[in-house]
């Protein structure tokens, strides 16, 4: 029997679980981005990070160590840095 957690996502088209996982990047993001100019990280998902920017998607490659990435922003606020993964 199917998991009623699991059932949205094969029952749902593309970007409502692009959406579901954007919202869920707390308990499952793979990857944090430190926000230097407030001091503090927001996770994220690498596949949408790679979607939304070829600049992070360059950071992305360049990193050594896939399991722990945290890239770091310097000139962004955390509000302004959330808007933009949305």
């Amino acid at each position: 029997m199917e998991d009623k957690n699991e059932n949205w996502k094969t029952k749902s088209p593309l970007a409502e679980c692009v959406r579901k996982m954007y919202e869920n990047r707390e308990n499952n993001g793979d990857v944090k981005i430190r926000v230097a100019k407030e001091g503090c990280e927001i996770k994220a998902h690498r596949f949408i990070l790679v979607c939304r920017s070829t600049v992070l998607s360059t950071m992305l490659e360049d990193k050594d160590d896939k399991t722990t990435d945290v890239l770091t922003v310097n000139d962004v606020k955390k509000a302004t840095f959330e808007q933009f993964l949305e």
